[in-house]
Formats: C-alpha cells, sequence, structure tokens
C-alpha cells in the first residue's frame, strides 16, 4: 500500500514538471518580489534572498550568487521591456520551482 501512494505522488509530481532548455525570451516585467528565507536557530542561522520575476510570459526565479546567479536582474523595473536568458533544470509552479533568469541583455 505505500509502495503504491509513493509512486502515485511521484508520478503526480514529476506530471507537473516541465524540462526547461537554456533560450531567450522578451517580456514586459508585471511585479518584482524579493524573498527572504531565514531558517535555523540562536546559535546558527542562515538567510536566503532571492527575487521572483513575475512577467508577461511567465514567472522568474533571480539571484545574485550560485551558479545560476545574475546580478544585474535585481536592476529589473516593473512595466519595462526586457530580453532574457532564462536557464534552469525544471519548473513547477505547484512545487514553487521557477527557471532562472542568467542573464538580462541590453
Amino acid at each position: 500500500m505505500k509502495k503504491c501512494l509513493f509512486i502515485l505522488l511521484t508520478s503526480i509530481l514529476i506530471t507537473g514538471c516541465q524540462k526547461i532548455d537554456k533560450h531567450r525570451v522578451t517580456c514586459k516585467v508585471l511585479s518584482i518580489d524579493k524573498q527572504v528565507k531565514t531558517s535555523g536557530d540562536k546559535d546558527h542561522f542562515d538567510t536566503d534572498i532571492y527575487w521572483l520575476v513575475v512577467t508577461d510570459q511567465g514567472t522568474f526565479h533571480a539571484r545574485t550568487d550560485g551558479y545560476f546567479g545574475c546580478a544585474e536582474a535585481t536592476a529589473l523595473q516593473k512595466d519595462s521591456t526586457y530580453t532574457l536568458s532564462i536557464d534552469g533544470f525544471f519548473q513547477s509552479s505547484f512545487l514553487g520551482i521557477y527557471p532562472f533568469i542568467t542573464k538580462v541583455h541590453k
């Protein structure tokens, strides 16, 4: 029974995911939401800061550090149009996983 439930849940999660291929997209920024997540305890804690960029072509994840980091993505302005390079492994709005902005083209 547990095995069947595991297979069912895994199947639902996999079908809700879409593979991401590196590409460019021209889009209008509708909103930019800064996300701050803190975890840990009084002796040690970590803070993760990133931005969710909502556009007319979908929602994208922007970071300033790491492999998919793009510092210039934090300068995007609402109601402006940009050409962005997008990359990632997969996306799932159900799981809150979005493609990354890797470059802002001028």
